[in-house]
């Protein structure tokens, strides 16, 4: 019986929908005659997780199986027994508060939700109104994350972000470290959304909770190399996009999931939560990698081929296995003399024809257009980009987006790699008009049905693409400012780091002192764009500043 806890079994979505013949109401069963329309109201959920088909078939968000618990005044009148139920107070001699969980932590009774008075909002959004999470409080709060996170499943379309949906099967097992991480970033999240600042201060206080649990996790080699360690690492890096508490946090904590995944080896990552973790992480990693131009360990054989053994790959992780070679040409533009130039090069080069290999591959499997144009929408002064690009599915914009961006890096590497007496083997109009291409597929990324991921994702092109246009001086100048209002958009909805990036595509004292902040914190070294446009001289004398300024000229 729907209502009655216990009963019903499918999914909080299709109980809301009512979903089975069971359900109607007998005196209009006789209106339906249709067969295809019998068979479409008896399909009952068929519990599959973390979606079941239905909602994946009718293109509506599963809300999971986690049951909602309404709660009363534990302080007022007429306390019902199960309302004093729901809020068990911590034990003091273990530090548990009653959900079953670990106490090896003696700050772990401080990683819940304080919540001031009541306030207006809560009349739209009652979980604000709770008292101290229990399990279900902090399964309730994971559903809301996972509602204004992530878009409808048929709209991701080959994006690697399972870990995400398998939070509900993984919270509450007994690892406090994942448990409070995921708070901090499920709250960060819901009140960047809600705009609600208690919730912000509150994520704060949490995050800070879960940094020190996993200092303490991590002194443990057994429990540091579990999933569930690996997942609250990439919780707190999430956590980095919406709180930002400082300009290195995101890359303080993808170097700290280098470490563990090294540390675990490539054989855990087959199957399971642990893939799914690895390939959210390889993304990261590669953006990591990028940024400040060091190799990565993922390049290697092994990691390239083992953790695929079971699973097949998308077309953005075959283009994440080729990108893989541009951090060590990278990393050896900075450190090998200017003898070896011509043979990076060439592995620029090779590198370029292996990408436009694989674009035309992935053009040519999908019989419908990818992407088209459409008349923007938005109301940006000064209106540089008049279109915009629709996507199929957001699974394709990031595909796209993603190979456009590291072009602009790959062609911008090959201009500081290109002797200034030959021809230009790439053209500035080439890189500017990646750029385009990427600032178009902003609208797409930013619309209401793309909730936080779309924004989220659109961040790395997005930054890429104004220091592109930055770079170019006048001719970039109108992007630049376009971008800048892209940049503060990502702030309304919650994006803070968007605010740092926004300043950064500035040219003033502002951004060089942010510039300054971010290299003082080793986010980049001695900044990633002026070591792309410099070589470097036998002997180690820094040579050749702004040569891809001089090409411009």
């Amino acid at each position: 019986m729907v209502g009655v806890p216990g009963r019903s079994k499918g999914c909080n979505t299709c109980r809301k929908r009512k979903i089975g013949v069971s359900h109607l109401s007998s005196q209009f069963m006789h209106l339906i005659h249709e067969p295809r329309l019998l068979e479409w109201k008896v399909a009952k959920c068929d519990q599959k997780r973390p979606e079941c088909g239905n909602c994946i078939k009718s293109n509506r968000v599963c809300a999971g199986y986690h049951r909602a618990v309404v709660f009363r005044n534990a302080t007022g009148p007429g306390l019902s027994t199960h309302a004093a139920k729901a809020s068990v107070p911590p034990d003091p001699k273990t530090g548990s508060s009653g959900d079953g969980g670990s106490a090896n932590s003696g700050t772990a009774k401080d990683a819940v939700i304080r919540l001031p008075p009541r306030s207006v909002k809560e009349a739209h959004f009652p979980l604000l109104a709770t008292p101290p999470p229990q399990p279900h409080h902090r399964s309730a709060f994971v559903a809301h994350f996972l509602d204004w996170y992530t878009p409808a499943s048929s709209q991701l379309g080959g994006i690697p972000s399972g870990w995400v949906h398998s939070i509900p099967f993984s919270l509450n097992c007994g690892v406090r470290v994942f448990d409070t991480a995921i708070m901090a970033m499920c709250t960060v999240f819901v009140g960047r959304w809600s705009k609600d600042e208690r919730l912000v201060q509150e994520s704060t206080r949490i995050y800070t909770i879960a940094l020190a649990e996993l200092s303490a996790t991590l002194s443990s080699r057994e429990v540091s190399i579990r999933d569930e360690t690996l997942a609250a690492t990439m919780s707190l890096a999430m956590f980095e996009t919406m709180g930002c508490t400082e300009p290195s946090g995101w890359q303080r904590h993808a170097d700290g999931m280098a470490l563990l995944v090294r540390l675990r080896g490539p054989e855990v990552h087959k199957t399971g939560l642990a893939h799914f973790l690895f390939s959210s992480f390889l993304s990261v990693n590669l953006i990591n990698s990028l940024i400040i131009r060091r190799r990565s360990f993922l390049a290697s054989e092994e990691w390239r081929t083992i953790p695929w053994t079971n699973v097949r790959r998308v077309p953005v992780q075959d283009l994440q296995d080729l990108l893989l070679e541009l951090p060590a040409i990278l990393e050896d533009q900075d450190t090998l003399p200017r003898s070896a130039h011509p043979s990076l090069l060439r592995r620029c080069l090779d590198l370029r024809a292996r990408l436009n290999a694989w674009h035309e591959n992935f053009t040519r499997n999908c019989p419908n257009p990818h992407y088209w144009l459409e008349f923007s929408a938005l109301n940006i002064d000064p209106p540089v980009f008049p279109t915009r690009y629709q996507f199929s599915n957001v699974g394709v914009a990031h595909t796209c987006t993603f190979y456009w961006t590291n072009l602009i890096i790959l062609y911008s590497t090959v201009i500081g790699l290109t002797p200034t007496s030959e021809a230009p083997l790439v053209t500035i109009d080439e890189i500017y008009d990646l750029g385009a291409q990427i600032c178009m597929s902003m609208e797409y990324y930013i619309s209401p049905g793309k909730k936080s991921y779309g924004p989220v994702l659109s961040m790395y092109p997005l930054r890429i693409a104004a220091e592109c246009f930055k770079r170019m001086g006048e001719k970039g100048e109108r992007s630049t400012l376009w971008c800048r209002a892209i940049f503060k958009i990502l702030e309304e909805k919650g994006i803070v780091l968007a605010r740092m990036l926004e300043k950064l595509a500035r040219k003033s004292k502002e951004s060089t002192e942010v510039v300054r902040a971010w290299q003082a914190k080793e986010w980049a070294g001695r900044g990633f764009w002026d070591r792309m446009e410099e070589g470097s001289a036998e002997g180690g004398d820094v040579v050749q500043r702004g040569r891809m300024e001089e090409r411009m000229g």
